[in-house]
């Protein structure tokens, strides 16, 4: 299917409005374009119309994600529009053309289904893990056939939001994983145990963000894990593997790449298992190598990426999949040359792609917020800060996207709430044990 075909362009815009390119020298003066299908070059005409517009969906998550909309429209290429939750703080962006709310995932579907078929959309972007999977288990509703990150019918539906199916798919295409089992039933953990040596990696089948992620050092926390997690919908034993943590995102369409960034992640939440917290740029060819294996063999389109490891040996094993859905650390690309938004709209419009990446940029160590602030509440956030101080030339600070002030109070205002909140519950359980304790000392 040609890009033009999929994202029905030519219907539903007829031209692109590109005044904003001026600056850039690509575009003549005051003057739109429109698609040639055959050749994939923009050529002019007379009629005006939107730039591309896309609908972003928010089903939960907040954290870096609120930068997206700053990232796709802060250059006037793009507009955007998102479904998320009535309170969720995305409301407060600058970016965002109209917020259409939904609390429940069927009033979310029905939402979507409508702002897709209305036809004012080019492209359909899930920003968080809950949106993904909403989406993907809905592949087959014919509103959704033209906008999925790759085909309804494709096994990418479910490697995506199933670790064990990625890693299958991942030998059957030569890209390098960690040594894996699968299993559907606790009881079958312990005897799979024993094809690995302690420390192992212990991960639910679904789910992201290091939450269901354990290292267990020995055959007793490997049962403590198994008692406190029987509800599991599926296991992954695998490999621990003692190097660096990082991740790759891209931006993909048709089969070509447009875009490649990677960070080594410095410091992460929960501990080290959490999203990453503070982040280096990196670029290696073998990691865009990589990507473009996924690319041309899985047929991922949008922006998306993986997560991977660095054996002691210097090789890649890729760990988790993004596809299909944002990458919270990804919105610090432009610190390293990286251009977003230029690529996204480069891939809905066709043009060639610019294989924009960071390798002649110089690096930086980022601390990514608001992600950073669970580290103060976190033990190694002194180690942390003395380590990567943000005094430092070669330390950057992402606070928010561009001209969204008022987001960054917001959701430091959430944060700084929720954290209260956590503390008032543990003092108040504290409070009243002490009375059960004093009441029942007093009867006896």
């Amino acid at each position: 299917m040609m890009l033009e075909e999929r994202h029905l362009l030519s219907n539903r815009s007829g031209c692109i409005g590109l005044k904003y390119l001026r600056a850039r020298g690509e575009f003549g003066e005051g003057e739109e374009y429109q698609l040639d299908t055959t050749a994939k070059i923009a050529t002019s005409c007379a009629v005006s119309s939107a730039p591309p517009r896309i609908l972003l969906l928010y089903r939960c998550y907040s954290s870096s994600f609120t930068a997206y909309p700053s990232i796709l429209a802060g250059e006037g290429l793009m507009e955007v529009d998102v479904i998320a939750p009535s309170r969720h703080v995305i409301r407060q962006s600058v970016w965002v053309g109209e917020h259409f709310a939904a609390n429940s995932d069927e009033a979310f579907l029905v939402v979507l289904c409508e702002r897709l078929k209305s036809g004012a959309y080019q492209a359909l972007f899930c920003i968080d893990e809950p949106s993904r999977e909403l989406v993907l288990a809905n592949a087959q509703l014919p509103e959704l056939f033209d906008y999925l990150p790759f085909g309804s019918q494709s096994e990418l539906n479910r490697a995506a939001v199933d670790k064990g199916a990625f890693y299958h798919w991942c030998a059957r295409h030569s890209i390098p994983c960690p040594k894996s089992v699968c299993t559907q039933s606790a009881s079958e953990v312990l005897g799979l145990a024993e094809e690995f040596e302690f420390p192992l990696v212990v991960k639910g089948a679904r789910g992201a963000g290091g939450i269901e992620v354990d290292i267990v050092r020995s055959q007793q926390e490997l049962e403590v894990v198994l008692n406190a997690h029987r509800e599991r919908e599926g296991w992954v034993l695998q490999e621990f593997i003692d190097g660096p943590v990082g991740t790759t995102t891209f931006v993909a369409r048709e089969g070509r790449r447009y875009a490649i960034y990677s960070v080594v992640n410095r410091v992460c939440m929960r501990g080290g298992t959490g999203p990453s917290a503070i982040c280096e740029s990196i670029y290696d060819p073998r990691l865009a190598a990589l990507a473009d294996v996924m690319i041309r063999d899985g047929g991922v389109n949008g922006m998306t990426g993986f997560d991977w490891m660095l054996t002691p040996d210097g090789e890649y094993r890729v760990i988790d999949p993004h596809f299909g859905r944002a990458v919270p650390n990804a919105v610090a690309g432009h610190l390293s040359g990286v251009n977003w938004g230029h690529a996204f709209w480069a891939s809905l419009v066709g043009k060639e792609p610019a294989l924009v990446c960071a390798v002649d940029e110089p690096s930086y160590t980022v601390w990514l917020f608001p992600q950073a602030l669970q580290l103060l509440f976190e033990p190694h956030f002194w180690k942390s800060f003395r380590t990567y101080s943000p005094f430092r030339a070669d330390v950057k600070l992402f606070l928010c996207g561009r001209r969204e002030w008022r987001l960054f109070l917001c959701q430091l205002a959430e944060h700084f709430l929720g954290r209260f909140r956590v503390l008032a519950g543990a003092f108040k359980g504290r409070m009243l044990g002490k009375r059960s304790g004093s009441r029942r000392g007093g009867r006896s």
